[in-house]
């Protein structure tokens, strides 16, 4: 089907709405101007000497939502809240302070008991080969004395096993 280019649309009829609902932002009704018959009613003429000084502010959405946010909890609340988080983080940082001198600490004693161990390591070990050399010599004293005096070896050794 061709489409004739010389037809015009009507700009009005796809023309997009307001993004937001221009009746969440409006203002409350007043009852400040009184028709002929002495009823009050609200309408936009009685808007519009107010509205001068409203045109002259743009609407502020950050504003706005401050103000409807501010209303809609009690500051106190957050108050309270905010003074025991602060409380809280003080408390955390005290704690994680005294784990790291701890740890600090741990540390320190750590590297004096590593070198404690290893001088006991060296202590033992010289004391494994001085006994060796003990049991060495004691054998060869033993073996000496046995050749040398068979009949006080014999004798000594009958009195230390008790026969």
């Amino acid at each position: 089907m061709p489409v004739d280019n010389n037809q015009t649309t009507s700009s009005s009829s796809h023309r997009r709405g307001p993004s937001i609902d221009n009746k969440a932002f409006a203002l409350p009704s007043r009852p400040d101007s009184e028709d002929d018959d002495g009823s009050t009613t609200s309408s936009m003429s009685s808007y519009a000497g107010s509205a001068e000084s409203y045109t002259k502010e743009e609407f502020s959405p950050v504003e706005y939502l401050t103000d409807t946010l501010m209303s809609a909890m009690d500051p106190s609340q957050l108050d309270r809240v905010i003074v025991i988080q602060a409380q809280t983080s003080g408390m955390v940082n005290a704690k994680s302070k005294e784990i790291l001198q701890l740890q600090e600490e741990a540390t320190r004693r750590l590297e004096q008991l590593k070198l404690s161990f290893a001088k006991g390591v060296k202590v033992a070990k010289q004391v494994e080969k001085d006994l060796e050399w003990a049991h060495r010599h004691t054998q060869a004293l033993i073996k000496k004395t046995r050749l040398n005096h068979p009949i006080e070896f014999a004798q000594a050794e009958e009195k230390v096993r008790g026969n």
